[in-house]
């Protein structure tokens, strides 16, 4: 990966992992130690909803659309 900081490139090593792996983790602990998530279903679903909506002006062309939770 290369970030630019001005002219000057700067190179960072970031160590690989696999992030859907680490997505999961939390769940799975969680039912593993029976232990409530930090955060519910439906918020996370409240969460999906706004990332879907982003996207979908690109599927009306471009039009700007309102949305409310």
């Amino acid at each position: 990966m290369i970030m630019r900081r001005k002219r000057y490139p700067e190179s960072i090593l970031a160590e690989e992992e696999d992030t859907f792996l680490e997505e999961i983790k939390p769940p799975i602990r969680c039912v593993r130690e029976d232990k409530e998530p930090i955060t519910s279903g439906g918020e996370e679903r409240k969460n999906l909803a706004v990332i879907y909506a982003g996207y979908e002006p690109l599927r009306k062309g471009g039009t700007p659309i309102r949305m409310e939770y």
